[in-house]
């Protein structure tokens, strides 16, 4: 996390990338029922994420913390099968 990028973007470029990658990753053929659900989901983390950033509503540090270290343990495995996959190329 130390090497990463940060970025500067208002709340409305929040809400139109999170509106954009919705759209990309919605699965094909899903009825317009499904698709207003996805809609409600995404609209739901964009306030949230909001009310995180603007400190109206903070993520428990503790929850934090805990994402971090299951991200590190994630990364490793993920690094370990690169690895044999990588071998078993070999």
């Amino acid at each position: 996390m130390a090497n990463e990028k940060k970025y500067e973007i208002s709340t409305s470029e929040l809400k139109k990338y999170i509106c954009l990658a919705m759209n990309e990753v919605m699965p094909k053929g899903v009825t317009l029922e499904e698709k207003e659900k996805f809609v409600e989901f995404a609209a739901n983390i964009e306030i949230r994420i909001e009310a995180h950033l603007n400190g109206e509503k903070p993520f428990k540090s503790r929850d934090a913390k805990d994402y971090e270290l299951v991200s590190i343990v994630m990364d490793s495995l993920n690094e370990l099968c690169n690895l044999i996959s990588k071998r078993e190329g070999e």
